[in-house]
């Protein structure tokens, strides 16, 4: 493995485990649905729930006693406020966007830890579904630029299907920068190409690492593919080796979590 970083010294008070760091957001609210998402929300009770709506069938099913002040209301009036390709499942809710997290605060804690970066991904789909996986695998947070990358929506919520409350996001003004900060605290910094001249299966991977995923077509801006410690790559058959920036995540995830076991 290549040479190490020093590690970065600070006076603070560090937030643990799901503590975060709260920055105050001008976002109006909006809905997020499906059964999956809002319960999830409901039972984190990391935000402020503005309305929520259930049918009477929903919310017969719902446990007694565990739902906040709501409205019964029928499935053609959540089509409406959603639109026809919602698949509400007869629940939603419009909630104010959670604060986001400071990065600076979970990084410095001692301890494996593996964040991951998202060099302009811009699909609020893709950035739901990586937000799942990261959830599912452990992974500690996720960095996205203020700039090409999508905020938060109903959208996003349904693809992270339960888990978008669960993977602090932060939203750093220089990607590149926010990355050198990373290796000053002992990170080292993986970034997945086809060019990768390291296989993800052969990887001896650190006690700290920042994955770093670009998006789909593009792939890692060069200046991010230069800021990284190893390039690692996915083995194929060969025949076809695309998968998509969600598929590829939860592939790294995995490798990374089951290397902890």
């Amino acid at each position: 493995m290549a040479k190490g970083f020093p590690s970065k010294k600070k006076s603070r008070t560090l937030l643990l485990h799901s503590t975060f760091s709260q920055k105050k957001s001008t976002q109006q609210g909006y809905w997020v649905w499906g059964k999956h998402s809002v319960e999830a929300i409901l039972k984190e009770k990391k935000r402020e729930v503005l309305d929520l709506y259930l049918t009477q069938k929903v919310a017969g099913m719902w446990t007694a006693g565990s739902l906040p002040k709501h409205e019964i209301v029928e499935i053609k009036e959540l089509t409406n406020i959603l639109g026809e390709e919602a698949v509400h499942q007869g629940v939603a809710a419009k909630i104010k966007p959670y604060n986001e997290a400071c990065w600076e605060d979970f990084i410095e804690v001692s301890g494996t830890q593996c964040w991951v970066a998202l060099d302009q991904v811009t699909d609020p789909h893709n950035v739901g579904a990586i937000l799942r996986s990261a959830a599912v695998f452990g992974i500690r947070g996720m960095l996205l630029p203020k700039n090409n990358a999508p905020q938060e929506t109903g959208i996003m919520a349904k693809a992270a299907s339960g888990s978008i409350d669960l993977v602090p996001r932060c939203y750093v003004t220089n990607l590149k920068r926010t990355i050198e900060d990373f290796k000053k605290a002992g990170f080292w910094v993986v970034g997945l190409a086809e060019e990768g001249s390291t296989m993800l299966t052969d990887f001896e991977w650190p006690e700290k690492t920042l994955f770093i995923m670009g998006s789909e077509g593009r792939g890692l801006r060069t200046l991010i593919k230069e800021a990284c410690d190893y390039i690692l790559s996915i083995s194929s058959t060969g025949n076809f080796s695309a998968l998509n920036v969600s598929n590829a995540s939860a592939v790294c995830f995995y490798a990374w979590k089951a290397s902890r076991n």
